[in-house]
């Protein structure tokens, strides 16, 4: 500790922020706290992009340094208002790797519902339409081997494919009657 007599009727307590203290603030936070030389020659890279942000009127500035960690920066003023340090705190990002992790898994979930949802309607079409088109086209060919244009095709429900098969039997009828 030191003790330092200002003007004005104050006394100002402090402690030296060495290594130790440092560490023991990280263990007591859980965060991994660096402290940096505001004047220092040799800062790193995201701690001088910290430094010319904080230049300005922000009193803490924030960045991802990776996917995995976030880093916040504090300029730290002397008693006189000016700047000495520069803290860093970083931490990893569990909740924004939770996020990432449950946007692929709805993400693979809503592409396996269009791919089954897909697959449902082209199995619906095919048993609704194609299977009674290719049912009918069957019929027609039959009765077009045979030449006997008496018989008629199925007629199936009152759809649109019904109604062909309606058709298809008149046209045969007509037919019918006009080789007579």
């Amino acid at each position: 500790f030191y003790i330092r007599l200002v003007t004005r009727n104050r006394i100002i307590f402090g402690k030296f922020l060495d290594r130790e203290v440092i560490d023991a603030i990280s263990a007591l936070t859980h965060l991994h706290v660096q402290l940096y030389q505001y004047a220092g020659s040799s800062l790193p890279q995201d701690v001088q992009e910290a430094k010319g942000a904080l230049a300005g009127d922000m009193e803490y500035y924030m960045q991802a340094l990776s996917p995995d960690s976030i880093a916040a920066y504090k300029i730290i003023h002397d008693v006189d208002g000016v700047p000495v340090l520069i803290m860093k705190i970083d931490t990893e990002r569990p909740i924004y790797r939770q996020g990432l992790n449950t946007l692929y898994i709805f993400t693979a979930i809503a592409s396996a519902s269009i791919v089954c949802f897909g697959a449902l309607v082209l199995l619906m079409f095919d048993r609704i339409v194609v299977s009674r088109l290719t049912f009918l086209g069957k019929e027609v060919a039959r009765i077009s081997e045979t030449r006997d244009l008496s018989t008629h095709v199925s007629e199936m429900a009152k759809d649109e494919i019904g109604t062909l098969a309606t058709i298809i039997n008149q046209t045969f009828d007509a037919l019918a009657l006009s080789e007579r």
